[in-house]
């Protein structure tokens, strides 16, 4: 994360994280945390 922040480059939303001892559907989780990063860009 340094090396692309000391490129100028700045984080959008949060990072997705699973934990894969729960019971959610990882694919889902994924979609529904890129939209929601894509309707910050």
């Amino acid at each position: 994360m340094e090396h692309l922040t000391g490129l100028g480059a700045t984080q959008v939303g949060d990072r997705f994280e699973h934990d894969n001892s729960g019971t959610d559907d990882v694919d889902e989780k994924a979609v529904e945390w890129a939209e929601e990063i894509v309707g910050q860009i």
